[in-house]
């Protein structure tokens, strides 16, 4: 997807879990015709302040303290690519972050350009899970 805050492509693998969730999801919704996975009540899609308004009520239901931000996913997701030795263009094709020396309009951004950090990431996230 285009990141519109800066119009940097940003680019991932889905996990296998993802893609199994999606699915078991999708089995659940009456006919979707639209190109988003997730649409409001009203068959549009959710809007960046949309999710920040889920998330908060989400976050009080789980009694999660009001501190705790979305954008610590993020933030945390890049962290561990880090500590898993990726390289810091992984890491920003990932994030969408402009890569020095590379003109976008040239390199077509492809998921399996962050295949490593995705991978790393799932780890941290899933570790217990991984050690079953």
């Amino acid at each position: 997807m285009d990141r519109g805050k800066t119009g940097v492509p940003r680019v991932a693998m889905l996990w296998v879990r993802t893609v199994k969730a999606i699915r078991e999801y999708q089995q659940t919704q009456k006919k979707n015709c639209s190109e988003y996975l997730f649409l409001t009540f009203m068959g549009k899609q959710y809007k960046a302040h949309s999710i920040g308004s889920i998330w908060r009520k989400l976050r009080k239901e789980a009694g999660v303290d009001h501190s705790v931000k979305f954008e610590h996913i993020r933030d945390a997701a890049q962290t561990s690519a880090a500590d898993g030795d990726c390289s810091i263009d992984e890491i920003r094709f990932l994030m969408g972050h402009r890569v020095s020396g590379i003109t976008d309009n040239y390199l077509k951004r492809k998921p399996n350009l962050t295949k490593k950090a995705c991978k790393v990431i799932e780890g941290y996230y899933f570790a217990d899970e991984e050690a079953q």
